[in-house]
């Protein structure tokens, strides 16, 4: 694949009765450097993406509205 590595890490703690606080972090680099600056800048975006589609799915599964933090 076109990555040197790609990590993500996600990490749920528990807050109290039926809430949590989730964490997601992602580390990556490209094989190629044209390619890492290239993506650099779009990978943000489409993490984004996913913590988006991880809330909509957790909304649809437990019926919970998220929280912002404070």
């Amino acid at each position: 694949g076109p990555f040197q590595h790609l990590d993500t890490l996600w990490v749920f703690t528990p807050k109290g009765e039926g809430a949590c606080v989730v964490e997601c972090t992602v580390d990556f680099a490209f094989k190629s450097r044209s390619l890492q600056a290239v993506m650099a800048m779009v990978f943000g975006s489409a993490v984004s993406k996913m913590a988006s589609a991880f809330e909509a799915r957790a909304r649809v599964l437990f019926g919970a509205k998220p929280r912002t933090l404070a």
